[in-house]
């Protein structure tokens, strides 16, 4: 229960660094939903990478 509670912290705060990160940067750039998806696909992708390497060190 822990794994899956630490799992969603990190999925929500990655989330939220890098959506508002890329707002910033669209922001400033006027590229509207560029780096706002950009930062998306980073979270997704970074946390379930560190999810899957978890799992995988958890089982040798």
């Amino acid at each position: 229960m822990h794994s899956i509670f630490r799992f969603g912290s990190e999925l929500f705060v990655s989330m939220l660094v890098f959506v508002c990160l890329g707002m910033w940067i669209d922001d400033s750039f006027h590229t509207t939903p560029v780096f706002i998806l950009a930062g998306v696909f980073y979270a997704l992708f970074g946390s379930f990478y560190r999810l899957y390497d978890r799992q995988r060190k958890y089982h040798e």
